[in-house]
């Protein structure tokens, strides 16, 4: 068993001498080690598996102890409040930067229907499965790959010299270097409900920030509002 898998209170119980586990003795070491284990239970369970508490409400009371998610993140209730927001560092205390947990994150990618799912459940938003026969409805949040345009290009120092190319094969690029060539393409359209997501917003800052995150690198994503 490694220090990920540890119980504090079984431990300390098994490091006793067999004539000292008495019960009060035992209770007494759980009391002991109590807060070890709610620190590991803190940073190893839930942010490697993930967790995911009730969503904040601005007029539920909340007492010591509670645990609520806003914004996709976890906070732990460390004074009675009513009203005053997880950001409010008086009242809460942020104990997770991401409700997902660290093994799903780790598989998280920029390929179209991982991108899809990431977007939709960071927004708490509708990810559909597609179904191609019959098409099923799209996601809330759904991605367009968008078709690449032919170029021309000049080759030379300037275009008194030079000639026009066009890349009517894959493999034109290979045998005429470009000098003056600078493709601009948007690869991906990226389309989001704007009743859920206004622009401008924390939240469409956070859209687009997740997608840079996870786009593949070198490709151009639009952004469009339905």
């Amino acid at each position: 068993m490694g220090i990920f898998d540890i119980t504090y209170s079984i431990q300390f119980t098994r490091l006793l001498p067999s004539r000292k586990r008495s019960v009060s003795l035992i209770a007494w070491g759980a009391s002991l080690v109590a807060p070890l284990q709610w620190l590991r239970d803190k940073l190893l369970n839930k942010y490697s598996d993930g967790y995911s508490p009730s969503e904040y409400n601005n007029v539920t009371p909340y007492t010591f102890g509670d645990e609520i998610q806003y914004r996709n993140r976890a906070y732990l209730c460390i004074k009675d409040t009513t009203g005053n927001v997880p950001t409010n560092q008086e009242f809460w205390l942020l104990f997770l930067e991401n409700k997902s947990g660290a093994i799903e994150r780790a598989q998280w990618n920029g390929q179209l229907l991982t991108l899809e799912y990431i977007l939709n459940t960071w927004f708490n938003l509708t990810f559909i499965q597609p179904v191609f026969s019959p098409p099923s409805a799209p996601s809330s949040i759904f991605i367009d790959n968008n078709t690449a345009q032919s170029a021309v290009f000049y080759v030379g120092a300037t275009s008194d010299v030079s000639s026009l190319v066009y890349e009517t094969s894959n493999f034109a690029t290979d045998f005429v270097y470009a000098t003056s060539f600078t493709p601009s393409q948007i690869n991906f359209t990226v389309n989001y409900p704007i009743a859920d997501i206004p622009n401008p917003s924390e939240k469409y800052n956070e859209l687009v920030s997740l997608v840079e995150k996870y786009k593949i690198y070198g490709s151009t994503p639009f952004y469009q509002s339905y």
